[in-house]
């Protein structure tokens, strides 16, 4: 069976920096679409489309309909998917015409429009467990019929436990690593909240 799927994220997510605004999750849509392209044309049939900035999708044009400025604040709005983010629901679900639409880290905003273009939604997001031997992601879909075909895939709970314990534990001796391993390692225990 031939489905259509597209791969996008956060389409309206900002990034402010060195002058200019432009859309924060590009980078990791791409990445998301390279990672999963090659099982996605297996299961679905067909060639995923990728939709980002540049790839069907105009950030700044999508921004100027809105009639609003790319912001952090202007996007925590729209982020809350209150009534006033009608109008830019309803044209980001001009983009989300597919049978599957995989999202990486979506917004609430743009998990209304997936459902608004009548699209199922898998959410991809960054486990918070993700330094350690494996890249761990967090699941979930709007189709609840599929939470119990998702459920053999999913890892326990406590083997993460162990595994961040072990981590933490190598962490506390301090890490005498040097290179990218040795700072992945520095930054892994920071986020556990040890001084490496």
């Amino acid at each position: 069976m031939i489905m259509d799927c597209i791969v996008t994220g956060d389409l309206l997510r900002p990034l402010i920096g060195r002058g200019r605004i432009h859309p924060n999750q590009t980078a990791n849509i791409r990445w998301l679409y390279e990672l999963l392209r090659p099982s996605l044309e297996k299961v679905t049939g067909s060639t995923p489309r990728l939709l980002c900035d540049g790839k069907g999708f105009d950030f700044a044009g999508v921004w100027g309909a809105l009639g609003l400025e790319a912001t952090y604040e202007n996007w925590a709005r729209l982020y809350e998917v209150g009534a006033d983010a009608g109008e830019a629901v309803s044209l980001l679900a001009a983009h989300l015409d597919a049978d599957i639409v995989i999202a990486f880290e979506p917004s609430p905003l743009i998990a209304t429009a997936v459902a608004l273009a009548g699209a199922m939604l898998i959410a991809i997001e960054i486990h918070p467990f993700r330094f350690g031997r494996d890249l761990l992601f967090g699941v979930w879909t709007s189709a609840e019929a599929q939470h119990a075909r998702m459920a053999g895939a999913i890892e326990l709970a406590s083997r993460l436990e162990t595994d961040a314990a072990i981590l933490k534990a190598r962490c506390s001796r301090g890490p005498a690593i040097s290179g990218p391993v040795g700072e992945r390692l520095r930054f892994s225990c920071r986020t556990l909240g040890i001084r490496a």
